[in-house]
């Protein structure tokens, strides 16, 4: 069954990449994905941005002949392109390359058939090189036939995971079919002249060039701009999320923000603990995808982010945060993250905080002196900090069973509470709201 592509954040990175630079090489190793993310660019090219019309990948023959099309037909976001794979005797080629196609797919070792088969007609506006190593070699014939069609192709992208599998002086034809020589230089003499020194050789032939020191981070200075590399160990992820019936801090130890010191988490034996212990952490996932894909677009540093939980719920986590036989902190302890204009780091805090607060906090620096547009007060924090807060136990929160402006909460006890709520000391309890509110006032 097909998947909905969600792309990871470096692929999402490539694919812009791809999309917004003409020529591109992409050095990603195995498992990165690199076929769905230039079908992706493809896709989005021909039919969203419509900046190309007919896209020629070359390939190794078995890849050519099976992953692209596999890959095509396993997303569903895919399904509108239109593949043809140019294979077989001359006469399947040729009509595989008369078929109506938005890609068309064919073998490396067919490249110079095809350039002399189209000729001056070259009909392909973007290219994609799979396995770009291929094109290493400066005197093989497919290099110089694509580099003769170079002039008519406005889009080309190079895909590999070992750009340079023997020496970086394998790097410059490579590089060359994207820029021209504009970077590592318009010949491969002046290539080996610049960054290697002659290593083995005899009288007459060298037969390895060794870089120069410091030439590796040169050159990889020099693509930087039209190049990403990519190792799968920096990129490939585990499982977003796994289920477990317990849960405690065991693996989190390179994670210190989210050490629980003496506590421990007690076994969520209940459907009701493990269900929103388990969509909270999913959500929280779910969060910092979408930070990351703010920060690919550039609005995460001028962006203030509030996110707040309008309440708390019971999971009998803490035995210490128990308050008496009916009340738990956990009922009033919602999620409340801020991050702020450039904001760095990640800090906790156990400042008294509600969520009349989330006002003050998106307008502070923004409005001056902001006011409330349905009440004219001013709004600020200033209430918390005048008087004990009162909180209720009541879980009557259905609208149907009250008189849909105020709740009826006779069915539980109030309390009052000041400064740090992790105090049990800072919590007094009330039978009725009226006793609580006299009491407060006085």
């Amino acid at each position: 069954m097909s998947n909905e592509f969600r792309p990871h954040p470096y692929q999402s990175y490539c694919i812009k990449r791809i999309e917004a630079e003409p020529y591109a090489g992409l050095f990603l190793d195995m498992g990165l994905g690199k076929t769905v993310i230039t079908l992706t660019a493809i896709n989005e090219l021909r039919y969203f941005m419509f900046r190309v019309r007919r896209v020629l990948i070359i390939a190794p023959k078995m890849v050519a002949q099976a992953t692209w099309t596999a890959e095509q037909a396993k997303w569903p976001h895919l399904s509108r392109l239109r593949l043809s794979v140019v294979l077989g005797s001359r006469q399947e080629r040729v009509a595989a390359l008369r078929r109506e196609a938005d890609v068309y797919v064919i073998n490396r070792d067919n490249v110079v058939w095809l350039c002399e088969y189209y000729g001056h007609a070259w009909p392909f506006d973007m290219v994609v090189l799979d396995e770009s190593s291929s094109f290493k070699n400066p005197q093989a014939k497919r290099f110089k036939a694509l580099r003769a069609m170079r002039p008519r192709i406005s889009r080309l992208v190079l895909l590999t995971g070992t750009p340079a599998p023997k020496s970086l002086a394998d790097l410059w034809a490579q590089i060359y079919l994207l820029d021209g020589g504009k970077r590592l230089g318009r010949t491969l003499g002046a290539y080996r002249d610049a960054f290697f020194v002659p290593g083995r050789r005899n009288q007459t032939v060298i037969f390895e060039y060794l870089p120069k020191e410091g030439a590796e981070e040169q050159i990889y200075n020099l693509i930087d701009d039209i190049c990403v590399s990519m190792k799968s160990e920096d990129y490939l992820q585990l499982p977003d999320y796994t289920m477990a019936r317990t849960v405690n801090n065991e693996g989190l130890e390179d994670y210190s923000r989210f050490d629980l010191g003496d506590r421990a988490l007690n076994n969520m034996d209940r459907d009701y603990e493990r269900t929103h212990y388990h969509v909270n952490a999913a959500a929280l996932l779910r969060m910092g995808k979408w930070f990351e894909w703010m920060q690919e677009q550039g609005v995460w540093d001028n962006t203030r982010i509030i996110i707040v939980a309008d309440h708390g719920r019971n999971l009998s986590l803490y035995d210490e945060w128990k308050i008496d036989d009916v009340f738990r902190l956990e009922m009033v302890t919602p999620l409340l993250m801020v991050k702020d204009f450039n904001a760095t780091g990640f800090t906790t805090s156990n400042e008294f905080m509600t969520n009349a607060d989330v006002p003050a906090l998106a307008l502070e620096g923004v409005v001056d002196n902001p006011v409330n547009p349905f009440t004219g007060q001013p709004i600020t924090t200033d209430a918390k900090n005048e008087e004990e807060m009162l909180v209720t136990a009541s879980a009557n929160w259905r609208t149907g069973d009250n008189d849909g402006y105020t709740f009826n909460t006779s069915d539980a006890p109030w309390y009052s509470v000041h400064d740090d709520i992790y105090d049990r000391d800072n919590w007094t309890r009330y039978e009725t709201y009226e006793e609580a509110a006299r009491e407060v006032s006085r």
